[in-house]
C-alpha cells in the first residue's frame, strides 16, 4: 500500500526529480529534459535508455519524438505520477506494452536502524579508476549487461555528472573480492540510492543491506534527512526491513 502522505508534496516532487537526474547521467548519446526526460546510453540494454517523464500538452508528438530518439535500442519508459495524466494512455496508444511496476520507496533518515558489518565483509568507498572498473564488472551481471558493453559503461560512469558531494560509489567485498555495489546520488536536497547489487554466491548474508545503509550514510554525511530508490522484486524486502516506505510507482513500459 502507497504511503505518498509519508511525504510532502515537495519532498514527493524531490523523489521523482532525483530519479530523474540519475538516469539522465546516461545519457551518452542523447539527453533531453523538459517537456520529456529521455536517455540514451547506447548501451544494449532496455534499463540503460528510456523516458523518465513525459509532461508536454502534445502527448502525441511527444511519444513519437520519444520513439524516434531510441529507435535501434531497447529502451524502458517509466510513467509515474511526475508525468502528464494523459501520458501513460498515450505511450500504450502508440503499442507500449506494460512490462513491470516498479515501486518507489522513501525513508527520513534518521529513522534509519543500524547493522554490525561482519569482520570477513568491508563496505569501502570506490574511487580509484581499476576500482570503478571492477565496480561496474560487478553489477553488470546481476543488470543482465553483457560483457561487450562494459566499455561504454565505463565513459558513462567517467562523464557521470557530479562528483565526490554529490555521486559517490560504495562496495562489498570478501576476502578482497568485491561482491556487491551501491551508489548514492545527491541531488533536489534528496539523497538517492542506486546500482544495489549482491553476487548470487553472496545473497542472504546481510550485504544489499549494508550496502544500503553505507549508501544513506552518505546522505546523513552531507546533511541531507530524506534518502529513496526505487526496489526491484528481489530488494524489495530489503528496504522494507530496514523501514523504507512505499510512497509511490511507476509503470514501466516496453515497445
Amino acid at each position: 500500500m502507497s504511503e505518498q502522505n509519508y511525504l510532502s508534496s515537495s519532498e514527493f516532487d524531490a523523489v521523482f526529480a532525483n530519479c530523474r537526474r540519475y538516469w539522465l547521467n546516461y545519457g551518452r548519446e542523447i539527453k533531453r529534459d523538459g517537456d520529456v526526460t529521455l536517455y540514451r546510453s547506447g548501451v544494449d540494454h532496455s534499463q540503460l535508455n528510456g523516458v523518465m517523464r513525459i509532461v508536454g500538452e502534445d502527448i502525441d508528438a511527444l511519444v513519437q519524438e520519444s520513439l524516434h530518439s531510441l529507435a535501434g535500442i531497447p529502451s524502458l519508459w517509466w510513467i509515474g505520477a511526475d508525468s502528464h495524466p494523459a501520458a501513460l494512455d498515450e505511450v500504450a496508444r502508440h503499442g507500449g506494452k506494460l512490462a513491470r511496476k516498479v515501486p518507489v520507496y522513501a525513508i527520513r533518515l534518521n529513522e534509519l536502524p543500524t547493522a554490525p558489518i561482519p569482520d570477513e565483509i568491508s563496505i569501502e568507498e570506490v574511487t580509484t579508476e581499476s576500482e570503478v572498473l571492477k565496480w561496474i564488472e560487478c553489477y553488470a551481471p546481476s543488470m543482465g549487461v553483457a560483457a561487450s558493453e562494459i566499455g561504454k559503461l565505463e565513459q558513462i560512469e567517467d562523464n557521470f555528472e557530479g562528483r565526490a558531494r554529490f555521486y559517490r560509489r560504495f562496495a562489498a567485498k570478501v576476502g578482497g573480492r568485491m561482491v556487491g555495489t551501491s551508489a548514492f546520488l545527491e541531488s533536489d536536497g534528496v539523497a538517492g540510492i542506486y546500482l544495489c547489487s549482491t553476487a548470487p554466491e553472496f545473497r542472504r548474508k546481510g550485504i544489499a543491506t549494508l550496502l544500503t545503509l553505507r549508501a544513506a550514510q552518505a546522505g546523513l554525511d552531507q546533511g541531507l534527512s530524506l534518502a529513496t530508490l526505487q526496489a526491484s522484486s528481489s530488494g524489495e524486502p530489503v528496504y522494507q526491513r530496514l523501514g523504507f516506505r512505499k510512497v509511490a510507482e511507476y509503470d514501466v513500459m516496453r515497445f
